[in-house]
């Protein structure tokens, strides 16, 4: 194919996406009007604009709720109120049976808003939902942090305004006796004659939230939820890790200008693929590797693989280094040494164990803090953990990164300057090399049965290199009988054996890296009136996900 009918071909596909994307599910706006009265209770009522392109009922999760509760649901469209169903929704009818109903699912974490889209199409519905205890008394100040919008829905909002009235019948709310803040997304947030204005600027994207926190001087409320806690604790909880915005961004590029950018970069990238040019050769020395390698590299030093990994590609491929793969690799990796033990979905730490080196024990500490005095480690208390401390997660991966590094160094396989050397470039490429190994595991002729050892560490690399469940099912066709007394003689748990205990290894490690992703964005001043993209940990209310099903 020449490069002219390659690049006409780029252009048509790009135009096809075109009306797929406008067909897409859509979330114009959200309106919310908040009313709140003098005991913190308060009526959130919230107009919708929306185009459902699929499934048969509108959900919205709630969740940490704590105190709170919900009283009411009710769900209008043309002016028509909904018949509610309360608790007794039922998810699995048809579009016609759910049709002008709507009610709540409890979940484990608190409540699905639900109710039925009725047609496909364009929709605008008013839903109004009874809370109770959203402002809650404080030893110092009443107030609330609540996500209003959650992040990661199916279709991000195009544009949010939140306004909260006050319907105590007490003093007005003014700026010198009400502060505000706001999370999540780039806008602004102002005290406005008497009531809390939140507005985006931007639409809003899968990582974005709207959550706001308000601060209400003493004597204005009479709370009927009462927290025994200063606003101090709330207030440092949510503005962790928030850093100051930059406001200038470049200019979007014209459609035709973007295609066109695209397409060269297709071309290009096709052309470097085609003639294996994968690797990063002031690296490894060379930019296409044939063959593998049987060994384990670097000595075995995981965290000198991870660098490799993470810098070996030289495109966006994966070659094993991303984060949540390492960390994955270090839970399978203590599982399989028995310094952790497998509970079906859970993990039991131990309070004192051996362990190679300080970061490797940083990230077995935090494990250790999320689980609690049980140090039973569940998937919940970890996403918990991990949302008030992703900083702290934020950082671990960059200091894996240099203990990997120090190791090639002092080993003197790399200059300051992050260049493989002479001595270095073998070594370093049998990085890739074992990872082909492994992942050609069934293309290897005069096999012999690995020892013990070298299943586990196998297995721990197959899982930094984001292959181990390829990896492990080779391993059992290849040696059925040798890999079920391999799962015997180690006493894995949990029933389902080496597949689930590498779901399990990976599930913390995806907690981490999604909670992550979910808060690395830029935030500003929140005493300034604006909002602030980031931060927001410790809210009440909201939830990840929703939209049509």
């Amino acid at each position: 194919m020449n490069k002219t009918i390659f690049i006409n071909r780029v252009f048509v596909f790009l135009a096809l996406l075109l009306p797929l994307t406008l067909s897409a599910q859509e979330i114009r706006d959200m309106d919310f009007r908040v009313e709140v009265a003098q005991n913190g209770s308060a009526t959130v009522i919230t107009d919708w604009d929306v185009t459902v392109v699929s499934g048969t009922e509108w959900y919205i999760p709630i969740e940490n709720l704590g105190p709170m509760t919900i009283t009411s649901l009710q769900v209008f469209e043309n002016g028509e109120a909904f018949v509610d169903e309360g608790l007794d929704w039922k998810s699995k009818r048809s579009l016609e049976e759910k049709a002008g109903r709507s009610g709540l699912v409890k979940t484990k974490r608190g409540y699905e808003l639900c109710w039925g889209q009725g047609s496909l199409g364009d929709h605008k519905w008013q839903s109004r939902l009874g809370l109770t205890g959203l402002v809650q008394g404080m030893m110092d100040y009443d107030g609330f942090n609540f996500q209003f919008v959650n992040d990661r829905m199916q279709a991000p909002p195009k544009h949010v305004r939140v306004v909260l009235v006050n319907k105590t019948g007490g003093p007005a709310w003014t700026p010198s006796n009400t502060k505000v803040w706001a999370f999540g997304f780039k806008g602004n947030i102002h005290v406005v004659d008497g009531a809390i204005v939140a507005e985006t600027t931007k639409p809003l994207k899968k990582e974005n939230h709207v959550t706001l926190m308000v601060r209400f001087d003493k004597g204005m409320f009479f709370p009927k939820v009462l927290q025994n806690i200063p606003f101090s604790y709330m207030e440092k909880k949510a503005k962790k890790g928030s850093r100051i915005s930059n406001a200038a961004k470049m200019d979007e590029l014209a459609i035709y200008g973007l295609i066109a950018v695209v397409a060269a970069a297709l071309v290009w990238l096709f052309t470097a693929l085609k003639k294996g040019n994968k690797y990063n050769k002031n690296l490894l020395g060379v930019q296409k590797i044939k063959g593998w390698s049987r060994d384990v590299p670097l000595d075995g030093n995981l965290f000198a693989n991870y660098y490799v990994s993470r810098n070996a590609n030289r495109f966006f491929f994966s070659g094993g280094g991303e984060e949540s793969h390492l960390m994955g690799a270090l839970f399978l990796k203590w599982i399989l040494e028995g310094k952790v033990q497998a509970r079906k979905k859970c993990m039991q730490l131990q309070q004192d164990v051996q362990l190679d080196n300080e970061v490797e024990e940083s990230l077995y500490k935090m494990a250790l803090e999320a689980a609690g005095d049980n140090h039973l480690l569940e998937p919940n208390e970890f996403e918990k953990w991990a949302d008030t401390n992703y900083k702290t997660l934020e950082a671990w991966p960059k200091k894996a990164l240099s203990v990997g590094r120090q190791y090639l160094l002092d080993k003197g396989y790399l200059t300051d300057k992050d260049r493989g050397t002479e001595a270095g470039f073998a070594p370093m490429r049998q990085v890739p090399e074992f990872r082909q190994f492994l992942k050609d595991f069934t293309l290897i002729n005069k096999r012999t049965v690995p020892e013990v050892h070298l299943w586990n560490q196998y297995l721990v690399y197959a899982a930094l290199f984001g292959i181990a469940d390829e990896v492990a099912g080779q391993m059992q066709v290849l040696y059925p009988m040798d890999f079920a007394r391999y799962a015997q003689e180690m006493s894995l748990e949990p029933s389902g054996g080496i597949p689930s205990l590498l779901n399990l290894s990976q599930n913390f490690s995806n907690i981490a890296s999604r909670v992550v992703s979910a808060h690395s964005t830029l935030d500003s001043d929140p005493e300034d009136g604006f909002s602030f993209l980031g931060g927001g940990g410790g809210h009440s209310g909201g939830g990840h996900g929703g939209g049509s099903r």
